[in-house]
């Protein structure tokens, strides 16, 4: 199973704005692919969320309840659950607030015929770190013996060691953990799109 996985943890209209266009273009570019959206409880009252959980019903996405209240940053990791499931054979991380294009979906495709273990996008000027917490790919069980991270909690373990509660709570510390944690023990095995 491949998977194109997103996150939303915070009721603000600037990000479920994008859904109903985000879900029509994966579903023209990556029909292929399951869509899992991890979520809070805000979903059941945002502007969006009724049609989602609907879809969810119908088998049409996959929204998964994150139940635990927790600082944004380790929310934004939830995303990142089906790299440990045995079930998945490529796995995509992407940011609700950017729609998938035709170009990513080349990109993906080079990736996917690349024999490579892990992708990554970064053809942004603003793009100043190696992984994108939102535009990495990876197979699954080649991140878990690249990386030796055996589940998500021992990933989010790391980096209580290193943030406070507030520093979690803060956009971006995730990326900073990919890029020092991640990148060193993948980057030799990376596809990367600049």
């Amino acid at each position: 199973m491949n998977i194109i996985s997103y996150s939303i943890f915070i009721d603000n209209y600037n990000y479920w704005k994008f859904f109903p266009t985000l879900i029509r273009a994966h579903f023209s570019l990556y029909s292929e692919w399951q869509f899992f959206l991890y979520h809070d409880k805000n979903i059941d009252h945002s502007f969006y969320g009724k049609t989602l959980l609907k879809l969810n019903q119908a088998g049409l996405i996959h929204c998964k309840l994150i139940d635990k209240e927790e600082p944004l940053c380790r929310c934004m990791l939830r995303r990142m659950l089906p790299i440990w499931d045995k079930n998945v054979d490529y796995f995509m991380s992407r940011d609700v607030d950017s729609l998938p294009t035709g170009r990513e979906r080349l990109a993906v495709e080079d990736y996917l015929n690349s024999g490579l273990s892990f992708h990554v996008i970064n053809d942004h000027p603003e793009h100043g770190t190696p992984i994108l917490g939102g535009l990495f790919g990876t197979k699954a069980k080649d991140f878990i013996e690249l990386t030796g991270i055996k589940t998500l909690n021992e990933f989010t373990s790391m980096l209580d060691e290193i943030y406070t509660p507030d520093e979690w709570a803060k956009k971006c510390c995730d990326q900073f953990m990919l890029a020092n944690v991640v990148w060193p023990k993948v980057k030799n095995n990376t596809l990367a799109h600049y």
